[in-house]
């Protein structure tokens, strides 16, 4: 997550904590590398796994770790793109990789130059956009949100609803 959806969820968990709500943030990431698995974590006293949950579930954790970038992003889709024509031109696949047929070859061949012109990396970039966006928009809601009246409209005893 970048840094801007992260200040939303922290925005909505303190305006939560503020209306007598409890939630518990957990860290995770969307790694599509190798090398950003564990990239964001949650942390717990535990030694089990059921311990663990039960940690998460009475609120007792924390997060770590570090924010994507557009760079790591990009990093990342460049890749991913490589490894995917590296295996398919050398035949190298990982275990449980399928063997492609001709017209996934061809397929892969005829959107090469859109590969290397660097469409992953545009549509990549777009959709990190798009969620700087949302995530703006988030904040600003969030910013004038009134908790009791939304808890009332949950319960049904909001004034508005006769």
């Amino acid at each position: 997550m970048h840094a801007l959806q992260n200040r939303a969820v922290l925005a909505l968990r303190d305006l939560s904590q503020r209306a007598g709500h409890s939630l518990t943030l957990v860290g995770g990431s969307d790694a599509h590398t190798l090398g950003r698995v564990g990239g964001a974590y949650t942390e717990a006293r535990a030694s089990t796994a059921e311990g663990f949950v039960d940690e998460i579930r009475k609120g007792r954790c924390g997060v770590g770790g570090s924010s994507q970038t557009a760079l790591r992003l990009l990093a990342d889709v460049n890749s991913n793109v490589y490894e995917y024509y590296r295996r398919l031109y050398t035949g190298r696949r990982e275990a449980g990789d399928r063997r492609p047929g001709f017209a996934d070859a061809a397929v892969a061949t005829a959107c090469l130059p859109a590969a290397l012109g660097g469409l992953p990396s545009a549509v990549a970039l777009l959709d990190l956009a798009r969620q700087k966006i949302v995530s703006g928009r988030i904040l600003t809601r969030l910013h004038g949100l009134d908790w009791n009246s939304l808890g009332a409209l949950h319960a049904g005893r909001h004034p508005a609803i006769s």
